[in-house]
């Protein structure tokens, strides 16, 4: 089992497993700077869902039916954009998407409308109305973002973004993955015997 290593002796925080196999991020012969960037990155996602909340409260909308709605607005431009692309560039399914697109369709802040090339499917694309909300919040929302990203100059920015793609498809990998340890682990639990 690997366990941390310091040059200081032994503490009872060093006799924990190391939560990461990866030499590249144990430093020292320890996870401690690797912790941090993950309670770090849940830090700020925590706190980039709360002003995500909040600009959906202002729109009267959840946070999430915000994202859907400036979604279909960035993807669907004048034409219009489908439940699938958006449930991929979300990473939601197709069929949450279809439920919160009907919300907004009732709250008038869409129109759904058949796909020329695929009658099977809709396009949605986002009303003037929606339109207009999403002008409303831009006064807040632009100080706000400028806030978040205050400590990235435009040379990290274009690094963060690609480091988020990778990481993203590091996310959707882990996620299958520690469904399938977890699942594993139990079967063996399940048959030790007491």
């Amino acid at each position: 089992m690997l366990t941390k290593y310091s040059s200081k002796g032994m503490t009872p925080a060093d006799e924990i497993p190391l939560t990461v196999s990866n030499q590249d991020f144990l430093h020292g012969g320890n996870d401690d700077d690797f912790r941090r960037l993950v309670h770090s990155l849940l830090s700020f996602s925590a706190r980039l869902q709360e002003v995500r909340n909040t600009f959906g409260v202002y729109l009267g909308l959840s946070g999430t039916q915000y994202t859907i709605l400036t979604s279909i607005a960035h993807l669907g431009c004048a034409k219009g954009v489908g439940v699938i692309q958006v449930a991929n560039h979300l990473g939601l399914s197709a069929a949450f998407i279809t439920a919160e697109a009907k919300k907004l369709e009732q709250s008038g802040l869409i129109e759904k409308h058949a796909n020329l090339s695929d009658r099977r499917r809709v396009l949605m694309k986002v009303t003037s109305e929606g339109i207009s909300q999403l002008a409303s919040l831009a006064p807040i929302q632009r100080p706000t973002n400028d806030a978040l990203f205050k400590a990235l100059t435009n040379e990290d920015f274009d690094h963060l973004l690609r480091l988020c793609d990778g990481l993203m498809a590091g996310a959707k990998e882990a996620e299958s993955l520690v469904k399938h340890l977890v699942l594993a682990q139990q079967k063996v639990a399940q048959h030790e015997p007491d």
